[in-house]
């Protein structure tokens, strides 16, 4: 397949990764942070917010599993993204 091709087909998304510098700074950044600061974001529909919640749950699963790193989310959004479309 052509690039122009592959790019046709790729998702509108874009995941933006931070380097650890903020954690250093003392910030309240950290994946477990991150993710009680999603559960009480508001969404604009039922629908995204049944999305959000099983998102929510996965990850909560990942984190007592020990997967705690920002890099366990990343995969599983990986993975999340992939089944979305």
């Amino acid at each position: 397949m052509r690039l122009i091709e592959k790019l046709k087909h790729m998702t509108n998304v874009v995941y933006i990764i931070g380097n650890g510098f903020d954690l250093r700074m003392g910030m309240p950044t950290d994946y477990p942070s991150f993710l009680k600061y999603y559960e009480i974001l508001k969404v604009p529909s039922n629908e995204i917010g049944a999305i959000k919640d099983r998102f929510s749950l996965k990850m909560k699963q990942k984190i007592s599993e020990g997967k705690d790193k920002w890099i366990d989310l990343e995969i599983e959004l990986g993975k999340f993204t992939k089944r979305r479309n």
